[in-house]
């Protein structure tokens, strides 16, 4: 079993600083995450970060741990958490979502409209990425 978390934070840049945000933290997690055997994936739209972290349960306390002392991100909240028998974006060290009209309609300008839907917002992310549940 691993653990999936998903969890949206708001970027404490501004918003033109976003891109240039979303390029350091995937550089540095990227070869983190294969180090930890995570993989995810990340979505920064409106001012938020959305990510889905997958892998052993203390990789991934290890690095919501890391994510909380990460000035970048604020007013962190855990989506959902569950246990999982198979990854959904195994293929990911992190991969970098596209925002689509798809994932818009789960930002709401507040961000809560990914806590409304979950399931949704995961599914949207995986079509997005083009990743393939391996059952």
């Amino acid at each position: 079993m691993i653990t999936s978390l998903l969890y949206v934070s708001r970027s404490t840049g501004p918003a033109g600083a976003v891109p240039a945000q979303l390029a350091d933290i995937l550089r540095v997690a990227r070869p983190r995450n294969l180090s930890l055997g995570v993989t995810g994936a990340l979505l920064a739209h409106r001012g938020y970060f959305a990510q889905v972290l997958e892998g052993a349960r203390g990789n991934g306390d290890v690095l919501m741990d890391y994510i909380g002392r990460d000035p970048r991100h604020e007013a962190i909240r855990i989506v959902r958490a569950e246990e999982r028998r198979d990854r959904m974006f195994a293929n990911w060290s992190m991969a970098q979502v596209v925002p689509s009209a798809a994932l818009d309609a789960f930002l709401a300008d507040d961000g809560e409209g990914v806590g409304m839907d979950p399931d949704g917002f995961v599914a949207a992310l995986r079509q997005s990425t083009g990743a393939q549940l391996h059952l």
